[in-house]
């Protein structure tokens, strides 16, 4: 089980505080995804050639705020892992003695 865990942990690149971060960003994310995805959609249903700018500027900003959201996903995966791992092997401990 201890190799499992050190795995997990070499997995992690921030450490959990900053994980807890990317989640609370995930939050001001969807307000500003909303908006921009929102602004896509619209300029895209009346697509005027004058507009391509603003609509690509809104697509880009929106799939920007998916891969904020992707990698704090996928953090937060790991550091759930490694808290499930480190448990399982806090009560071994803890039952051996």
């Amino acid at each position: 089980m201890e190799k499992e865990t050190q795995a997990l942990i070499d997995e992690i690149f921030p450490d959990q505080y900053s994980a807890i971060g990317k989640l609370h960003q995930i939050g001001y994310t969807f307000d500003f995804l909303k908006k921009n995805c929102t602004e896509a959609v619209d300029l895209f249903s009346n697509y005027d050639e004058e507009e391509h700018v603003p609509f690509l500027t809104a697509v880009q900003e929106s799939l920007d705020a998916t891969g904020i959201i992707e990698e704090a996903l996928a953090d937060t995966k790991t550091i759930l892992k490694w808290m499930r791992c480190r448990r399982s092997e806090i009560f071994k401990e803890n039952g051996d003695e």
